[in-house]
């Protein structure tokens, strides 16, 4: 029973990218299961932080913040120089006349930490999620300052984010994800851990099949209700994180471009559900459907991006597992 749920696991964790697309479908074509599904969003989220814990040695973790500067300015990048692209690009058009919905949706996005699930998809593309797992918890702290500056400026004061709220949100993630994943590192011990990459992988990817589901919900109805809207929306959703990656690598590709790889790829993808809940769920349908589709563009990359990752990971000589 053992090595069968360890084989079954271990093909999950082989074919990864390809599952994770197929999960996508499924969430799409089971309206049901995504309503039941949704419930189970932010523990699923925890869950899949915790694994990633788990799976870092605390010793590497921390070592990464022996490099401030690069961590610092990753994160000054994604939370306060893109926001203030968009603030001189907001004043400059006129946005907030011209179509506040979009305007919303833009802030939202800009001003979001990473994605919680980056640490996991870096270690399904074989690649060092600690790195990616100290970019998020470098964002997750200072978030809850940058954010509602932002939002402030830039929207109406219905819209603020009560920061002492959105604090508590994220320390209750981080700081328990973090007990519990090395209270497991300890309990399951670090060579056998370091001994099942495959496995551990594969119950990434089940993890991630909860969250697609989750994430679809609502999204069939819109598609076939509004399909032009829906075109629109993906190809934002792919435009916007193929700018983000883009950017970010060739700012960070400096000194090791694995490393501005791993960055890039943390960055590209946007936390708008920690966001939305922020804002205490008033925000336009827009955003929504945004949120919806966006996962299309978080399931995919894996796939479209694992041949860039293997030829980096060998370019650089570096080991490509925990």
């Amino acid at each position: 029973m053992k090595k069968t749920i360890n084989a079954a696991l271990g093909f999950l964790g082989d074919y990864s990218s390809i599952i994770l697309a197929l999960f996508l479908v499924i969430g799409f074509s089971l309206p049901e299961l995504a309503k039941f599904c949704k419930p189970l969003l932010t523990p699923i989220i925890f869950i899949m932080m915790a694994l990633s814990f788990m799976r870092t040695k605390p010793s590497v973790l921390f070592s990464h913040f022996k490099r401030p500067q690069l961590l610092l300015s990753s994160v000054l990048w994604m939370l306060v120089a893109m926001p203030l692209i968009l603030y001189f690009v907001a004043l400059a058009t006129n946005l907030a006349q011209f179509n506040l919905d979009l305007l919303i949706l833009l802030v939202i996005i800009f001003t979001a930490p990473p994605i919680m699930t980056a640490p996991a998809f870096t270690y399904l593309l074989n690649l060092d999620g600690s790195l990616s797992l100290s970019v998020i918890a470098l964002a997750l702290i200072m978030v809850p300052i940058t954010a509602p500056v932002f939002v402030s400026l830039l929207l109406p004061a219905t819209l603020a984010i009560d920061p002492y709220l959105l604090s508590a949100k994220l320390a209750i993630i981080l700081i328990g994800s973090a007990i519990v994943g090395f209270g497991l590192r300890q309990i399951i011990g670090p060579t056998k851990i370091e001994r099942m990459p495959r496995q551990l992988n594969g119950l990434n990817t089940l993890m991630m099949f909860v969250f697609a589901a989750a994430s679809m919900d609502g999204v069939a109805s819109f598609t076939f209700s509004h399909p032009l809207q829906t075109i629109v929306i993906t190809i934002s959703v792919f435009v916007i994180a193929f700018v983000q990656l883009g950017l970010t690598y060739i700012l960070f590709k400096g000194n090791d471009k694995t490393d501005g790889f791993i960055i890039a790829f943390t960055l590209s993808g946007r936390n708008i559900a920690l966001m939305i809940a922020a804002m205490g769920g008033h925000v336009p349908h827009l955003v929504w459907m945004f949120f919806g589709l966006a996962q299309i563009q978080i399931f995919l990359f894996p796939m479209l991006l694992k041949k860039a990752a293997q030829n980096l990971a060998i370019t650089n000589g570096k080991p490509t597992n925990i």
